[in-house]
This record gives structure tokens, C-alpha cells and sequence, in this order.
């Protein structure tokens, strides 16, 4: 390990948190992370509708005219959807179908 002022190319420490709600079309995740060296607090939104994705990792940067560190945004939009198991409908299972025979002894 490098010291902090140590000459040479370093890599800068994250780590994030990110709760998310999901269902078949409808995802929805807040990434709440700590940048450069755990000094900075971002958080972000992300929004998923059936195969159109929407978000941000940074939204503080995109709001704060102050301390611009980065900002950034992307979007997706899924052109497969039907060959995608997520939006596919589940098959209801198949239950064996039984006879009964029944049987009368005659007398």
C-alpha cells in the first residue's frame, strides 16, 4: 500500500448502498454511495417501466451549482422483451390427473 501522498496512480475507495423495489415492470432503486475515499456522499435514483430504464448515480451533482465532483445520467431501452424470462407470464402447473376406478361386486 501507497501512502496518501505517495507519487503514483492510486485508486480511489467507493462503496454504495443501493435499495431497490421490484416487480415484473416496475423497478425503482436509490444507490446511496460514499466517493473519493469515502469523503463525498452521492445518491441516485433509477426507474425501470417494462423494458425502459431511466437514472442517474449522482443526482446532488445535477441540482448543486457548488462542488461539482461529476455528474452523470443514462437511459436503456430494451428492445427484446419478449424474449426476456422477466416479462414473461408464468405457466400455471400441470396437475396429474388421477382415475378412480371403482368397483362393484355383485352378489
Amino acid at each position: 500500500m501507497r501512502g496518501r501522498y505517495a507519487i503514483g496512480m492510486r485508486q480511489l475507495s467507493y462503496a454504495a448502498f443501493t435499495p431497490r423495489l421490484e416487480t415484473r415492470w416496475l423497478e425503482i432503486a436509490a444507490p446511496v454511495s460514499l466517493v473519493n475515499n469515502y469523503q463525498m456522499l452521492a445518491y441516485g435514483l433509477m426507474l425501470r417501466l417494462g423494458p425502459l430504464t431511466v437514472g442517474s448515480n449522482n443526482l446532488q451533482a445535477l441540482f448543486e451549482k457548488s462542488n461539482l465532483y461529476g455528474a452523470n445520467a443514462y437511459a436503456e431501452l430494451s428492445l427484446f422483451t419478449w424474449a426476456n424470462k422477466r416479462y414473461k407470464t408464468p405457466k400455471k402447473a400441470k396437475t396429474p390427473t388421477q382415475k378412480v376406478k371403482t368397483t362393484q361386486k355383485t352378489s
